[in-house]
C-alpha cells in the first residue's frame, strides 16, 4: 500500500513539475521596459567588476636571478600548494631575424 501512495505521489510531483508556463518569468519591471520577458540565455551577461580578485598588497613579488618573476599569495586556511607557470611566448615576441625558428621546433617535437 505505501509503494502505490509513494508512486502515485512521484508521478503527481513529476507531472506538476514538468507543467511550468514557459519559463518566462512576467509581472518583473525588466519584461515591463522590454516589452516581453526574454530567456535567461537571451540576457546580456552581467557586467564583470573593476577590481582586482586578490588584494595587491597580499602578492609577494620577486625576481630571481635568471629573470624568473616569481608571485606568491600566502593563504593558511589549508595545508595547500598550488603552482602555476605562465611562459611569455608567441610570434610577437620572436626577433624578426629568428622568424619561424619557433615553428620549426615545434615541428620537430612533435
Amino acid at each position: 500500500m505505501s509503494r502505490r501512495i509513494f508512486a502515485v505521489l512521484l508521478l503527481a510531483g513529476l507531472t506538476t513539475g514538468c507543467a511550468h508556463p514557459g519559463g518566462r518569468a512576467s509581472g518583473s519591471p525588466f519584461c515591463e521596459w522590454l516589452g516581453s520577458c526574454p530567456h535567461a540565455w537571451e540576457l546580456p551577461p552581467p557586467a564583470a567588476e573593476d577590481r582586482p580578485v586578490v588584494d595587491p598588497a597580499r602578492l609577494h613579488r620577486s625576481r630571481l636571478p635568471n629573470g624568473l618573476e616569481v608571485v606568491i599569495l600566502e593563504d593558511r586556511r589549508l595545508p595547500q600548494l598550488d603552482l602555476g607557470l605562465a611562459v611569455r611566448r608567441g610570434g610577437a615576441l620572436v626577433p624578426l631575424e629568428k622568424a619561424g625558428l619557433a615553428s620549426f621546433t615545434a615541428g620537430t617535437c612533435r
